[in-house]
């Protein structure tokens, strides 16, 4: 709802992105730039394999060039915070090349995983 009601567009949610052999999904990535947003939750984490999973899959997207921003359900309720930081995090991931992002997208469609939308 976030994305929406600030104007964000061309996003895909729960996308399986490949990295490193593995692949993990991811809750939202943006069609033109290398930014990815994961609502990160403490119930989620409620254990050690989750966590380190979670934090596999953040290391890959970094280590390929994304722009990951994390969201809590706490920062959801200071929306005026959160448009600030995300701002940044879109200006970030816009100063990062096109052409990366165009890679790690079409690694994803090689790799044939499924796109869930």
């Amino acid at each position: 709802m976030f994305l929406r009601a600030h104007g964000y567009d061309r996003w895909r949610s729960n996308v399986w992105v490949g990295i490193d052999g593995d692949s993990f999904p991811v809750d939202v990535l943006f069609d033109d730039l290398p930014l990815a947003v994961e609502v990160m939750s403490w119930a989620f984490h409620g254990n050690r394999e989750n966590f380190q999973r979670d934090n596999d899959k953040i290391a890959g997207l970094v280590g390929a060039g994304w722009v990951y921003f994390p969201v809590t359900w706490r920062m959801l309720d200071d929306d005026e915070r959160l448009t600030r930081t995300f701002a940044h995090a879109w200006d970030s991931a816009a100063l990062v090349s096109l052409d990366q992002a165009r890679r790690v997208r079409d690694t994803v469609t090689e790799l044939g995983l499924p796109d869930r939308d």
